[in-house]
């Protein structure tokens, strides 16, 4: 049951993040930092998830190239 929710939480994840994706590649105006994370946590709430601007994010895998 732990394994179903966590795969239904990723996925939920991936929908909001490629929602986002979607909607900044049509946007014809530039946003500031403060807005892109309004309209972000806007998207993560209506997908009923937490979202957290996160402070100059390293990716495990690219660490190396860093």
């Amino acid at each position: 049951m732990q394994a179903i929710q966590t795969e239904l939480q990723r996925q939920r994840e991936y929908l909001a993040l490629r929602e986002a994706e979607i909607k900044e590649r049509y946007r014809p105006e530039a946003l500031t930092a403060e807005e892109s994370n309004a309209a972000m946590r806007e998207i993560f709430t209506q997908w009923d998830l937490d979202y957290a601007v996160m402070k100059n994010p390293v990716i495990k895998e690219n660490r190396d190239f860093l």
